[in-house]
């Protein structure tokens, strides 16, 4: 029986949050088990109390990291358990999983990531996805959206290569149309680094659109939007606080109008779940801070769809071209 890892102790919600949202998929998918890692007697409760399937779970019995790890490299260092130690061990051991899901901070993340589970051959450095929405509400991945501030034009391209191979196992999309992210659309346009990643793309089999500016990402342009991890995480948070003002704009005004809820689906990222890790031997999602029940059950329903169009699979081909 195929397996997902989840964290349940890293969320800003809280331990029983996450635990529902997979105690609420799992009535849905009655062929996949659950490795839940946290505190045990509370996460069974939980499971008979919402009368779900208790051999349908796995639990391990964690705790939280310890307050003292700020950093990565604390993490490296720290000798000891936790629940993102734990996840990660198992997600590595056990054959029948095929993803983990924690809420833990992105930095360490990656670290352990590489560390426990591997790079897949030939990734330089992890990278970071997010899906976001277009106007025609169809979802677009941004890469890097956070991992690689400091990037080279080959990692670019490397990044386009992923993307591309994600999102033909997601959507089946047999040619997704990738953008270059810049400061103008034409092929000038740009600083070393941007000039160069052009040229290299333009040399490559993807279905290369061109350089686009930042609100191209949201007009239906491309499928895939790729940058450095500066540039992404600056357009992440300036279209969320962007979904948050009109929302509030629109509340202010009438509380009920389709509009409202428009905008909520397309800046909704609580129920998109969260980035996906991109480049490592198994498939690791880094979920909001924020997420809630319904974060989880969007994540683990993205998991088993890349899982079932062989997304790693996918990647090792698209690296090897």
């Amino acid at each position: 029986m195929k397996k997902i890892v989840i964290d349940t102790l890293l969320s800003d919600n809280g331990e029983e949050e996450i635990a529902i949202g997979a105690i609420e998929s799992s009535k849905k998918n009655p062929e996949l088990k659950y490795v839940l890692v946290g505190t045990k007697s509370k996460l069974e409760k939980l499971i008979v109390d919402r009368k779900a399937n208790l051999n349908q779970f796995e639990i391990i019995d964690s705790i939280p990291l310890p307050s003292n790890i700020h950093s990565p490299l604390d993490l490296l260092r720290y000798k000891g358990e936790s629940s993102l130690i734990s996840s990660m061990k198992e997600l590595n051991e056990d054959k029948d999983t095929i993803g983990m899901i924690s809420s833990g901070p992105t930095g360490m993340l990656l670290v352990s990531a590489i560390k426990k589970v591997g790079l897949v051959e030939g990734v330089e450095f992890p990278c970071l996805a997010c899906l976001l929405k277009n106007i025609k509400m169809k979802d677009v991945l941004l890469l890097d959206c956070g991992a690689n501030v400091d990037v080279n034009a080959s990692r670019l391209v490397q990044f386009a290569q992923m993307g591309s191979a994600l999102m033909k196992s997601y959507y089946n999309i047999d040619s997704p149309r990738i953008g270059l992210l810049n400061v103008g659309k034409e092929d000038s346009k740009g600083d070393a680094l941007r000039k160069e990643t052009f040229k290299l793309l333009k040399e490559t089999d993807l279905n290369f659109y061109g350089n686009i500016e930042g609100s191209d990402a949201f007009l239906d342009k491309v499928d895939v939007v790729v940058c450095d991890g500066f540039s992404g995480n600056v357009l992440l948070k300036n279209a969320e606080a962007v979904g948050m003002i009109c929302k509030k704009i629109v509340e202010m005004n009438d509380s009920k109008s389709k509009a409202q809820q428009d905008i909520y689906n397309m800046f909704a990222y609580t129920d998109l779940g969260g980035a996906i890790i991109i480049g490592t031997n198994k498939l690791i999602i880094k979920a909001h801070g924020a997420a809630n029940r319904n974060s989880i059950d969007s994540i683990i329903s993205l998991v088993l769809t890349l899982d079932k169009n062989n997304y790693l699979e996918n990647i090792n081909k698209a690296l090897k071209k």
